[in-house]
C-alpha cells in the first residue's frame, strides 16, 4: 500500500511524539507514571529471500538467502523514541507508542541462488552475483516501525523515591505498521519508490534493563538509562521499475538510550 508522506516524515512523527509527551507529562502524573525514551543502537537483519516481480516484462525472480548490511552508524543514524505510561492501579504494566528507524542494504557482489523467469519469459536457475540483475537494492531512507506496545516490568532495590525499583527488568510485545522507502537499480534502470505501508502488520518482541539515576534527586521526574534487545518482523513490498520487490525483514536490534520518568 502506498503512503505518500512528505519527505520530512520522520520530523512529522517526532512532532506527534513530542505533543503526546507534553500531554502525558501534564495530564497523567496524578493517575500514572508517564515516561519518554530516546535511543540509538544497531540492527542485524536475518538473511532472507528477495523476490522481484515485473509483470509487464514477464520477470519473476527469487534470490535466495540474501544478506543485508545495516550501516546503523553511517548516514542517517539508527534512532527511536518511546512514549509510555504505567497506570498507578497496575504499576507492573506499561503501555507505549514507539517509532524507530533502521536500514538495510543488499550487496550486489554477493553470489546467490537465482531462480525464476527472466525478462522476456526465459527461465533461470543458477548461482550468480546479485548485481548481474539487481545492481542496487536498499531501504536506506528507512525501515520505519510505528507500534503500540504492552510492557511488563519487575523492580529491584525498592526505595521511597523508587517504589517500583531503582533497577527494573522488563519485556513486552508490540504491534503496528511498517513504512518503507525503497531505492533500487534493476537491469540498469533506477527507481526510488514512495513511502509505502506494509500490508502485513509489523510485530516486535523485546526485553531490557532500566537503571534510575539515584544521585539526581530532581523534584520533577527521574532520569533513566536503559538498554534493550528487540526482534522485529515485517514483510514489505516496495516499488521498483515496472514492478515490486518483496523481502522479509526479520531483524535483531541492540539499543541503548536515555529516558525520563515523570
Amino acid at each position: 500500500m502506498e503512503f505518500k508522506l512528505i519527505p520530512k516524515i520522520r520530523k512529522a512523527l517526532l512532532f506527534v511524539f513530542l505533543f503526546f509527551a507534553c500531554y502525558l507529562a501534564s495530564a497523567i502524573p496524578a493517575l500514572a507514571e508517564p515516561y519518554i525514551y530516546v535511543y540509538t543502537g544497531q540492527a542485524s537483519t536475518d538473511d532472507s529471500n528477495l523476490r522481484i516481480i515485473q509483470s509487464s516484462l514477464m520477470t519473476d525472480l527469487t534470490f535466495s538467502d540474501l544478506s543485508y548490511d545495516d550501516r546503523s552508524f553511517t548516514g542517517a543514524l539508527y534512532y527511536g523514541y518511546k512514549l509510555g505510561y504505567s497506570p498507578s492501579s497496575i504499576p507492573f504494566l506499561g503501555f507505549e507508542l514507539e517509532f524507530f528507524h533502521f536500514k538495510i542494504y543488499a550487496d550486489p557482489s554477493e553470489v546467490v541462488s537465482t531462480k525464476g523467469t527472466l525478462s522476456g519469459g526465459g527461465s533461470i536457475s543458477t548461482m550468480q552475483p546479485l548485481g548481474n540483475i539487481v545492481q542496487k537494492f536498499e531501504i536506506s531512507d528507512g525501515v520505519n516501525f510505528v507500534t503500540f506496545n504492552i510492557v511488563g516490568r519487575h523492580g529491584f532495590v525498592k526505595k521511597k523515591r523508587f517504589p517500583n525499583g531503582l533497577i527494573q527488568v522488563y519485556a513486552g510485545v508490540g504491534l503496528g505498521i511498517e513504512i518503507s522507502h525503497g531505492d533500487s537499480v534493476v537491469d540498469g534502470v533506477a527507481s526510488k519508490g514512495p513511502y509505502q505501508i506494509d500490508d502485513d502488520p509489523a510485530v516486535q518482541f523485546f526485553a531490557g534493563l532500566r537503571l534510575f539515576l539515584l544521585d539526581l534527586k530532581l523534584d520533577w521526574g527521574n532520569p533513566t538509562l536503559f538498554t534493550e534487545y528487540k526482534y522485529t518482523m515485517a514483510h514489505p513490498d516496495v516499488d521498483i521499475n515496472q514492478g515490486t520487490a518483496s523481502v522479509a525483514i526479520n531483524t535483531n536490534h541492540f539499543i541503548f538510550g536515555l529516558g525520563w520518568h515523570f
